[in-house]
């Protein structure tokens, strides 16, 4: 099976395509709090995998999940961008793994929490007004992420940034080019 999406609140559209995708599900009950044993994996755009398994109960709402991303195109997101910063993403690929961890309020442990890391590599973005090279990394890959909201905290292992490349230009008008890359609020009718 297949799926196509597009987005047309967003200019240009976004188009999205997830296939090769399967779901197994372990301990289905009419008992609402009964625990249920979750695999659900996808292919995105023909490249990016995504993976997650675990246990998810219905009432009240838990999720204990370890999860993977890998080899997602950052082009993707561009679409979701172009309204908010004048920067073109040209290449770069997203990877992230990990455990998320949901309870219901009321419980003594976080509500949400995140343990795991992400990468980005290849990264290029452009101005979209001067038309130059912005930032570029071969690398950025953050580890050992421990986060949790309510109660919130927030841990980060190492952080490695390699091959990080950055343009700062000033315009004639002794503005710096990063100014630029914010549009100007407009007046919705």
């Amino acid at each position: 099976y297949s799926v196509r999406l597009e987005d047309r609140f967003v200019s240009p559209p976004s188009r999205t395509t997830l296939d090769q995708m399967a779901v197994n599900l372990r301990g289905l009950s009419t008992v609402s709090n009964t625990p249920v044993t979750t695999l659900l994996s996808l292919r995105i755009n023909e490249t990016a995998g995504f993976e997650a398994k675990g246990t998810v109960t219905p009432i009240p709402p838990a999720a204990d999940l370890e999860f993977g991303l890998t080899n997602f195109d950052l082009r993707t997101i561009q679409p979701y961008l172009e309204p908010h910063v004048r920067i073109a993403i040209s290449n770069g690929i997203f990877g992230v793994q990990g455990r998320v961890r949901y309870q219901a309020p009321g419980t003594d442990s976080p509500q949400l929490q995140f343990t795991g890391g992400f990468h980005v590599t290849n990264l290029l973005s452009t101005d979209l007004e001067a038309h130059d090279p912005l930032v570029s990394w071969n690398g950025l890959d953050v580890s050992g992420i421990d986060f949790a909201w309510e109660p919130s905290h927030l841990q980060i292992g190492r952080i490695y940034w390699g091959g990080l490349k950055a343009n700062l230009l000033i315009a004639t008008n002794g503005q710096a080019t990063l100014a630029t890359l914010i549009p100007a609020p407009t007046n919705a009718p």
